[in-house]
């Protein structure tokens, strides 16, 4: 895990799948850097946390699918 600490600086991680929820995780790797935490996870040092924004046209231009990423 990856931990992009603008977007997750208790190391909880929010999701509304489902309704509310969360889960508190024990990252391995912190950084605050969001462009630096898509490499680092680009490169199989883990999972993170980005803005949709931020990985949108890897989504759309296939070379991301939305299953590869949970």
């Amino acid at each position: 895990m990856i931990a992009f600490t603008g977007l997750m600086p208790n190391r909880e991680w929010r999701f509304n799948e489902q309704g509310p929820g969360s889960i508190v995780l024990n990252p391995t790797f912190g950084i605050n850097d969001a462009l630096a935490a898509i490499e680092a996870a680009e490169m199989d040092h883990g999972i993170t946390i980005a803005l949709s924004y931020m990985v949108h046209d890897n989504i759309r231009d296939g070379s991301w699918s939305r299953s590869s990423m949970t």
